[in-house]
């Protein structure tokens, strides 16, 4: 803090600059330039995990039949995908369950299933089956009767 005064007389004005001792000196400048590059590094060819991810997208990436395929996104090659068949037993057995009095949301409900099964979009998994990973995604329907095209949708679940 910088104090400043200065006499009435304006042909003799004097100016008197004092520091204020209550007032902490600040700090040096290099001080101020060394505590903004605390954690910095120089530049390496180290890559971050998103440069990573952004590499492993770019070498996955394939065009093929219309359809753009790309891997997920793992870190690492050494991934646990747990086991989840359970989870989603149980949702499907809800969902049974829920449309067990309208058995025409049921009908369609199979219809959509079956139609994305054919086109590729879904799997059918054995569960004698073991090679590689495997993951279940749970899903449920939302249902919009107000749509004249589609009137039941299928929600997939993937972070379950």
């Amino acid at each position: 803090m910088l104090n400043l005064s200065y006499g009435n007389n304006i042909t003799k004005t004097q100016v008197f600059a004092t520091v204020d001792t209550c007032v902490p000196k600040l700090p040096a400048i290099e001080d101020f330039w060394n505590i903004e590059t605390i954690e910095l590094k120089d530049s390496t060819n180290e890559k971050t995990e998103d440069d990573q991810a952004i590499d492993n997208f770019k070498e996955s990436l394939v065009f093929k039949d219309n359809i753009y395929y790309v891997k997920w996104p793992w870190r690492g090659d050494n991934y646990e995908v747990p086991e989840n068949r359970p989870l989603a037993f149980g949702r499907l057995k809800l969902l049974v369950k829920r449309f067990k009095d309208n058995p025409d949301v049921l009908q369609k409900y199979d219809s959509v299933i079956q139609d994305q099964l054919e086109k590729g979009m879904i799997e059918k998994v054995e569960t004698s089956e073991k090679n590689g990973h495997i993951h279940y995604l749970p899903h449920h329907a939302v249902i919009k009767p107000d749509k004249s095209t589609t009137k039941l949708i299928i929600v997939y679940d993937a972070s379950a």
